[in-house]
């Protein structure tokens, strides 16, 4: 049997997702799990031992940024003119377009 801190956790757990992911495991395959489930467990103390004070925390390593321009309303068309262009209209101008479910009737 699995020797850790983690097993009251993680045998519930391992039963408890397989029945949640409705896959039926082995007896030995939930051990398999188990083991690997408290291997990652462990790796993570591991981790939280190290000491990070004077580390700044790091969204990726390659240096390169994200170059985007400023969202700006940039409209070179008059309304009356592009209304001009749509298939089909209703009384103040806006687009009809015909339903998607139903009828094939232009939506009001």
């Amino acid at each position: 049997m699995l020797q850790s801190n983690y097993m009251h956790t993680i045998l519930p757990s391992t039963t408890h997702l397989a029945t949640l992911a409705k896959i039926q495991l082995s007896e030995a395959k939930q051990q398999s799990i188990q083991k690997e489930l408290v291997a990652i467990l462990n790796m993570v103390d591991e981790l939280n031992t190290v000491s990070t004070e004077h580390i700044s925390p790091t969204g990726h390593i390659t240096g390169l940024q994200n170059i985007t321009r400023k969202d700006q309303e940039n409209y070179t068309f008059a309304k009356e003119d592009m209304v001009k262009t749509m298939p089909e209209t209703d009384a103040d101008g806006y687009l009809q377009v015909h339903a998607v479910f139903g009828d094939n009737s232009p939506s009001h």
